[in-house]
């Protein structure tokens, strides 16, 4: 399911109309796949096409931080959770998750 899931995402990225979701979906399955090299490639692709501070911008720098944590890269994982600290309205574990990381 998954993998089907993935080649549509990834055919998707290559149309413009909807790159940005496209590339976040792609992220996602990785994701849950436990991908964390290939999650953390297409978050970032995710992240250059949303606008600064949007709420999709603020959920993949958490996915983000959360795939660094998932690495066993602390320090890039509170680099992510620290852009997004004030967004405890969308992130209400993001002070825990910073917190354990320090």
């Amino acid at each position: 399911l998954y993998e089907d899931a993935i080649a549509e995402f990834t055919a998707a990225c290559d149309e413009e109309a909807d790159q940005q979701s496209a590339n976040f979906l792609l992220a996602q399955c990785h994701f849950d796949l436990q991908q964390m090299e290939k999650a953390v490639t297409q978050f970032k692709t995710a992240l250059e096409s949303a606008e600064d501070n949007s709420d999709l911008a603020n959920h993949i720098q958490y996915r983000l931080g959360l795939s660094f944590e998932a690495l066993g890269q602390p320090a890039k994982a509170a680099l992510h959770f620290q852009k997004i600290s004030e967004r405890v309205d969308l992130f209400p574990d993001i002070a825990l998750r910073l917190q354990h990381l320090a």
